[in-house]
């Protein structure tokens, strides 16, 4: 599963993370940041964020939501929302979304040649209906957390105006 997520406008980065953030508690998973770079220029900030969101499964499965978030050009605006005004960030974002299901967590199989094909051959004739299940919850995940994303950008087009 690969889903890509483009906004261009204001939003709020710290809600953007308690909104990833909050998705993980409601759903019981784990995380772990591999990469945030922030570069700072003269006018504006470009932000790289690399999250990985997970959940065992079973003792072979582990179903992985790998999150990457693309700032460019962001600074900090006033924003007009009904009467008041709020300071917020502005900028264009790029989201893209994978969805992985890992097996074979501990490497039993993959020791000797043997077992690499006995791996192979289980996977093939024994284990394609359990696994066509846990891939069924990777992309459940993957598009929850998307549109999750997707209804966080909404809420900014409908009631800002820079």
């Amino acid at each position: 599963e690969n889903k890509h997520l483009t906004y261009d406008g204001p939003f709020d980065l710290k809600e953007l993370y308690d909104t990833i953030e909050q998705w993980i508690i409601s759903k019981h998973k784990e995380k772990e940041i591999k990469m945030k770079r922030d570069h700072v220029e003269k006018t504006h900030k470009n932000i790289e964020y690399f999250l990985e969101i997970w959940e065992d499964m079973e003792d072979l499965y582990r179903n992985i939501v790998r999150i990457r978030i693309l700032i460019k050009d962001m600074k900090d605006v006033n924003v007009k929302i009904g009467k008041s005004s709020k300071k917020m960030n502005k900028g264009h974002i790029l989201v893209t979304f994978d969805g992985i299901l890992e097996s074979d967590l501990e490497g039993k199989w993959e020791g000797k040649p043997i077992y690499f094909v006995g791996r192979w051959i289980f996977e093939r004739y024994f284990f394609k209906f359990h696994q066509k299940r846990w891939e069924s919850h990777v992309a459940k995940d993957t598009n929850d957390l998307y549109n999750t994303m997707r209804i966080f950008f909404q809420s900014y087009n409908t009631q800002a105006k820079v």
